[in-house]
């Protein structure tokens, strides 16, 4: 657990960290301030940067310019999203595939863009799709050598500028039974209760408009920033919680899109986002209590509570948890208004 820190201080735009990935050529790729950086992680140094186009043409949406959902292709190149994150339902975002080696732009593009993160779907032999939920539409484009070309006939609505929920996470594929997911209510004001939504990969029968069916029991309004999680491959369950009502919940989703509740259990209040390991049954969640945060282990399949440990943390969360080697995980502690965040290490032992 020692440390290795390396400051990025450059940009001008809000202070957001909008993504980071380690790709298969060595090096790592980190998104903050409006600035994509080449990281050698054996140095730690930066070897190359490139300064993103800002959203909009003035410099209110300059400054809330917001890169996040960096992604990596088959092919190696990078693809990033750009929106301003106040104005995303009136001013186009940006995206864009951008060369690993030199972060030479190779394709930028006009679209209209949210906060939700980006999901991509290859095949060895097939097409390449970008599906991305904005302030009102579940979107899919197919990334080609030119561009991103947005698929009508696969695009629905799923909320108007009337609704009285929020816009909606990213999606998850679950792509063993040709099926997305995600939630709505992930920004403030929501005055209806979590909505989860599915929607066919295929095109054939979609309806107008999505319309969802609620996470959980009650009719309390919710609201969660992150998105869904779940096991797209063996079980093809969705997990989400809801921290404003202390709600946790999975739903099985079939292949006709339907959402049958597995489980719900109460009293958890989430700040970090899940991380399951299906083929260990398990999944962990944090519960912030009695002045600390908790990491809880629970079974996948029954919500059945496995273990649950004191951290060090003394606020909730926005950060990740994440499963490493033998039986270690990791979860991220930001202490948000403090000096310092924490990294904790747990060791939990096997079934």
């Amino acid at each position: 657990m020692k440390v290795k820190q390396l400051d990025l201080p450059g940009g001008t735009t809000v202070n957001y960290t909008g993504g980071l990935l380690m790709h298969e050529n060595g090096f790592v790729y980190a998104v903050c301030q409006s600035i994509l950086y080449k990281v050698n992680p054996n140095s730690m140094r930066v070897v190359r940067k490139l300064d993103l186009p800002l959203v909009g043409d003035d410099s209110t949406n300059h400054f809330f310019t917001v890169y996040n959902g960096l992604q990596v292709l088959a092919s190696g190149e990078l693809v990033l999203k750009g929106f301003s994150l106040f104005a995303s339902e009136k001013v186009n975002g940006w995206l864009l595939l951008v060369d690993p080696d030199d972060l030479t732009i190779d394709v930028q593009q006009s679209k209209a863009l949210s906060s939700a993160r980006l999901t991509i779907q290859q095949s060895l032999a097939g097409r390449t799709y970008l599906y991305h939920v904005n302030d009102f539409d579940s979107l899919r484009f197919e990334i080609t050598d030119t561009g991103f070309v947005l698929d009508e006939g696969w695009t629905r609505p799923y909320r108007t500028v009337s609704s009285t929920n929020t816009q909606a996470s990213s999606q998850l594929l679950y792509g063993n039974i040709g099926q997305t997911a995600f939630a709505d209510n992930t920004a403030q004001g929501a005055l209806t209760p979590i909505k989860l939504y599915t929607q066919a990969i295929e095109t054939n029968n979609l309806p107008e408009q999505l319309t969802g069916a609620q996470a959980f029991a009650t009719n309390a309004p919710g609201f969660n920033f992150f998105m869904v999680a779940g096991d797209p491959f063996e079980t093809q369950l969705l997990v989400y919680y809801d921290p404003i009502n202390n709600l946790l919940s999975a739903h099985r989703i079939h292949a006709d899109g339907k959402l049958e509740p597995v489980w719900e259990r109460d009293g958890y209040k989430g700040s970090a986002s899940p991380a399951i390991v299906p083929d260990r049954d398990l999944l962990y969640v944090d519960d912030y209590r009695e002045g600390n945060d908790y990491l809880v282990v629970l079974r996948l399949s029954s919500g059945a509570e496995l273990a649950s440990i004191k951290l060090a943390a003394t606020l909730p969360t926005i950060g990740g948890i994440v499963p490493g080697m033998n039986n270690d995980v990791y979860l991220l502690s930001s202490e948000a208004g403090g000096t310092n965040g924490l990294i904790s290490r747990v060791y939990v032992s096997g079934r």
